[in-house]
């Protein structure tokens, strides 16, 4: 009876610590930066920026990355490429 119920609480324990996304969140926000620094290729920027907006709907805190992001792809690609990426993180 004690074995099941401490089976059964570590049961609960994995799958709440599985439900936490951070790793996967990590994983798309180091990609889309390194798309983003990689090449100047329009293909590049554009993964780039999918990678961000995976991100975004995994979670909210990756938005904390989007000024910084949008600075740097400014500076790399003009503010054209900038606003247009900004205009497909909001679409999707």
């Amino acid at each position: 009876d004690f074995a099941y119920a401490f089976a059964l609480d570590q049961a609960e324990s994995v799958g709440i610590i599985y439900a936490f996304n951070d790793s996967t969140l990590s994983l798309f926000m180091v990609l889309s930066i390194y798309l983003l620094i990689r090449d100047s290729s329009r293909l590049s920027v554009f993964l780039s920026v999918i990678a961000l907006a995976i991100a975004i709907n995994m979670k909210m805190a990756a938005l904390l990355l989007v000024p910084g992001y949008l600075v740097c792809l400014t500076y790399k690609e003009g503010l054209g490429a900038a606003l247009i990426s900004l205009l497909i993180l909001v679409l999707l």
